[in-house]
């Protein structure tokens, strides 16, 4: 059986472990994980499309996750973990930070068992914990849309990620909706276009297919975290 981290994702993953843990400071904590150059973006890229992978390959879920998440970090934060929304000044304890754009009260909920975490918002600066979010936001949108009678595409998760009130506007009749997908068809492009990464845009169509995500606790012993 293939080991929980193998050994194509602890070599991804090496960057990240050098740079230490995610305690301290937040200017601190931005800088162990800041991508000062191109060439440390492509790394962080290549972080999130091997643990996403890796993901899905483990457990037979969600089989679109690479190209989702490289596209949701392209835009969120162009692959520099160490972004923050502007807003951080005012509200250092929720605004939006890291390689997905989550503020610290989407992240750390009570339903993936973490709420406890939003004690420390600035774990988000470090991928692993911004990618096992991801991972757990990704499923609680499929899982709430077929509570709904509906099968959710990435589209609709991309809706969800902005305002999870949006999932279910599947024939796009908001303008929010209709701007959401304009800006991710065009993120698709500009991210193939600057990092190469020959994202087929036709795969945001695609059912998430989040069965066998096996949990929070399963997922933080795979990626070494812990609460």
């Amino acid at each position: 059986m293939v080991e929980p981290v193998t050994l194509a994702l602890a070599a991804a993953a090496s960057l990240l472990l050098l740079k230490g843990k995610s305690g301290g400071s937040s200017s601190g904590v931005r800088n162990k994980f800041k991508a000062t150059s191109h060439q440390d973006r492509l790394k962080y890229l290549e972080e999130i499309r091997s643990m996403s992978q890796w993901y899905s390959n483990r457990y037979g879920s969600m089989p679109g996750l690479a190209d989702f998440l490289t596209v949701v970090g392209f835009i969120e934060s162009r692959f520099n973990p160490a972004v923050a929304n502007p807003e951080i000044s005012r509200n250092p304890s929720n605004a939006a930070r890291g390689l997905f754009g989550f503020r610290p009260r989407t992240a750390f909920r009570s339903k993936n068992g973490l709420e406890s975490l939003r004690s420390n918002p600035n774990l988000l600066y470090n991928p692993r914990w911004s990618f096992v979010c991801a991972v757990f936001h990704v499923y609680d949108a499929d899982r709430t849309a077929s509570q709904k009678g509906y099968q959710a595409d990435w589209v609709a998760v991309r809706r969800w990620w902005g305002y999870p009130s949006k999932l279910d506007d599947f024939d796009l009749i908001e303008e929010f909706s209709q701007n959401s997908l304009r800006k991710f068809e065009t993120a698709v492009f500009e991210c193939n276009d600057q990092y190469g990464t020959n994202v087929d845009p036709d795969f945001m169509w695609n059912s998430v297919r989040s069965g066998g995500f096996p949990g929070m606790e399963v997922l933080l012993k795979d990626f070494n975290l812990r609460k």
